[in-house]
């Protein structure tokens, strides 16, 4: 779901004040509307809390909220008007704002057709601050509560979709602003009219057509019609309908075949999308989905959106085409169809891209975003005689002293209406892969710290204040007597693991399973193990439990001579990673930014390690 909505609200003619060329618009009546999430093809209702406390005014009274022309923002003419700092207001349920008209020559017509009562519709461009989610349960939708939201922008658009919005008159509280300007010159009232009559024919006639599709009763779209339903909203009462007749007939087969044609071809576009930004991966690139639209310009997907949403772009530029997908939510489903191949393209790439510490580590998880504590086991490495009748001696489980949280990490990238006019698939298509690369890299490059920490001897533990590496861990090969690995020295790591001893002085007969070492060292080592020679001057044979161990790689390593043993983690963890249980560890988010044509996708990770104890891990620090 968006972190961005626009709600339907309407203008109150009756309010328009000719002393500064002001109307007053009732923003929001708390109506629950119906949405659509095409990330996961899930329809739910939503619906804002209205009241002072639930409203941030703070665009609003910053003079920074402007009224426009149907969501557009790509430049200055695409303003109507400015809502007034001071003026908004709550009464009997309802969020009301004032709005001055702007007295350009080139708009008067629209400002006319508002003063006549022509044009009403409002639909109001919210971020949603705080939100409240019910689960679906059987029969019903799931539904979400804004329970805080800020107004950033109001729209003029043709078709309201809020059935309790209404008009008002101009009747203001004491301290509402006003201000004095000319009257707005005579436009020609017949040619707004007319424009006006075309735009509800096509909405009546669409909603015939969608209603004939699922055989709706007459009597429902006669309902759709009257009550001046959006398009859009009046296929989704239609294919509720449609879901309803199902569950009450036999003849399921013929029911169960209906699906909105617009939605189809949604779904056809984002397969060719997906296609297009993942070549290689086979579950996208066949998609049969995907072949109507498979080859097409950005812009020519662009346009074929605008087509399902019964959007007139005969004479469209390319420029204006793309503007009106790319920044107009109440037309276009673009930016989030966008999205929704980036998103599902990035956690494709994410879950296939290697976590070179992922074998040698232990992975816990957050709950929430609270600190977490990792658990060790003390007095497991030895069993003692039990008497006949005595108790079996316990074997406590206590708290780490090593403590850490979960961080949060970001990036964003932004597609821009050039790249979508340059039809740049290639940048389009490395989005995704550059997202999740980014992520995974962060990820090694925070267990890579550990290793570099403290002067390359690893962190600090809680538990003793002694490195993690240190001779009175007894697991530390220093500068001196160290060097590249050799069966010898791999040897002498492994005695040491084997030498540790739990918090009762149990021997606790570790054993050595994964060597970890920098990227000048991989091949060398994996040529001493899997070689099928015996190196220069030894006369000992590789073993097979030598051979049984795991070489490495880890590449972001600092050093490039320091090299070390690790036991299996579920038997000696030494570092341990979390991510919280109750999100996603990586996400995806979108918005616009209107001051430079740019569509925004940003990437969330979060993450967090620590060094948790150090008898499972021995160090050599190289000559």
């Amino acid at each position: 779901m968006s972190d961005r909505q626009t709600f339907a609200a309407q203008l109150a003619p009756q309010s328009f004040d000719d002393s500064d060329g002001s109307v007053g618009l009732i923003v929001y009546t708390g109506a629950k509307v119906d949405r659509y999430d095409w990330m996961t093809g899930e329809r739910y209702t939503m619906a804002m809390d209205v009241s002072a406390d639930a409203v941030d005014l703070s665009r609003l009274d910053a003079g920074t909220a402007h009224l426009l022309d149907g969501h557009n923002s790509g430049g200055v003419s695409d303003i109507f008007g400015v809502l007034l700092p001071g003026s908004g207001t709550f009464e009997n349920g309802e969020f009301r704002v004032r709005a001055k008209l702007s007295e350009d020559p080139a708009k008067a017509g629209v400002v006319a057709d508002v003063r006549a009562g022509i044009i009403r519709g409002i639909s109001v461009g919210a971020e949603l601050l705080e939100v409240q989610e019910t689960k679906a349960e059987k029969g019903k939708q799931r539904h979400v509560q804004v329970k805080r939201w800020q107004p950033f922008e109001a729209s003029l658009v043709p078709i309201p979709a809020d059935a309790g919005a209404q008009t008002f008159s101009r009747v203001e509280p004491a301290g509402v602003p006003t201000m004095t300007e000319n009257q707005a010159p005579a436009v020609d009232l017949e040619a707004v009219k007319l424009e006006a009559r075309t735009e509800e024919r096509a909405r009546l006639g669409a909603i015939d057509a969608a209603g004939g599709a699922v055989k709706a009763p007459a009597e429902l779209i006669a309902k759709l019609k009257a009550e001046g339903v959006s398009v859009n909203d009046a296929r989704g009462q239609l294919l509720d309908f449609a879901a309803k007749a199902q569950e009450a007939t036999t003849i399921r087969p013929q029911i169960s075949l209906l699906r909105d044609a617009g939605d189809t071809q949604i779904e056809e576009i984002k397969a060719a999308l997906l296609a297009k930004a993942n070549p290689g991966k086979a579950v996208f690139a066949k998609d049969p989905m995907a072949n109507r639209y498979r080859g097409k310009r950005l812009v020519d997907l662009a346009r074929a959106i605008l087509d399902t949403r019964g959007v007139d772009h005969t004479g469209f530029s390319d420029e204006k085409a793309a503007r009106k997908v790319l920044f107009t939510h109440s037309t276009s489903d673009f930016p989030d169809v966008l999205g929704d191949a980036i998103g599902k393209g990035m956690l494709t790439a994410y879950a296939g891209l290697e976590r070179q510490y992922e074998e040698f580590t232990s992975q816990a998880s957050f709950s929430g975003l609270y600190d977490r504590q990792a658990v060790l086991l003390s007095g497991i490495g030895a069993m003692t005689e039990v008497a006949q009748g005595a108790d079996y001696p316990m074997v406590s489980l206590s708290d780490s002293k090593e403590t850490y949280s979960p961080v949060k990490y970001g990036a964003q990238v932004g597609l821009t209406l050039e790249a979508v006019l340059k039809d740049n698939l290639d940048a389009f298509g490395r989005i995704p892969a550059a997202m999740a690369q980014a992520a995974r890299n962060k990820e090694n490059a925070i267990i890579a710290a550990l290793f570099a920490a403290g002067s390359g001897y690893g962190p600090t533990l809680a538990a003793d204040s002694v490195a993690l590496f240190n001779s009175a861990h007894a697991n530390l090969v220093d500068t001196g007597s160290g060097g590249v690995p050799t069966l010898a020295r791999i040897d002498a790591l492994n005695v040491l693991l084997a030498s540790q001893t739990d918090a009762q002085a149990n021997k606790l007969a570790i054993k050595g399973k994964f060597i970890v070492v920098p990227s000048a060292l991989k091949y060398q080592t994996e040529a001493l193990l899997f070689g099928s020679y015996t190196p220069t001057g030894s006369t000992t044979a590789i073993t097979p439990s030598m051979s049984a161990l795991k070489v490495i790689g880890f590449d972001f390593l600092a050093s490039s001579v320091y090299w070390y043993l690790f036991a299996d983690p579920a038997m000696a963890p030494v570092i341990e990673w979390a991510q919280p249980d109750n999100t996603e560890p990586l996400t995806l988010e979108m918005e616009d930014k209107f001051e430079n044509d740019t569509r925004v996708y940003k990437s969330r990770l979060w993450f967090g390690a620590a060094a948790v104890d150090y008898r499972g891990a021995a160090q050599n620090r190289g000559a």
